[in-house]
């Protein structure tokens, strides 16, 4: 029996992020297309060291749009093995996730706290 080819988790992550960015409004599209997305395999071994937790899905770097010396080093990280993980890979289900996750991201460049990303259904 043929085992079916794992999906290209990296290409599938590549088009849900320009899909998510297409479906932004107008003015949040211009600053969001200006941030670069990383899409990591796994996460690097410095986030671990920095304590982030083994299982993040992504990771906003940089400060947000209210501050003064704003977007210069902004930056999101996606972590693909940990989405994969979450979904049970799902392939529609990861698709979403990387939607939810990038728009999570997205919020904290926006200046939103977990809380409020929360209510939002960005969790």
């Amino acid at each position: 029996m043929t085992r079916p080819r794992d999906p290209n988790w990296m290409a599938l992550a590549g088009r849900a992020v320009e899909a998510t960015w297409a479906e932004l409004p107008p003015a949040i599209h211009e600053v969001a297309v200006e941030i670069p997305v990383l899409l990591f395999e796994k996460l690097p071994q410095r986030f671990l060291d920095e304590g982030l937790e083994p299982d993040t899905l992504g990771l906003f770097e940089g400060g947000d749009l209210g501050q003064e010396d704003h977007p210069g080093q902004a930056r999101i990280f996606l972590f693909l093995e940990n989405l994969v993980d979450f979904v049970d890979g799902d392939e529609s289900r990861f698709l979403e996730e990387v939607r939810v996750t990038l728009l999570h991201e997205l919020g904290h460049l926006l200046g939103l706290d977990e809380d409020a990303l929360l209510n939002r259904g960005l969790d």
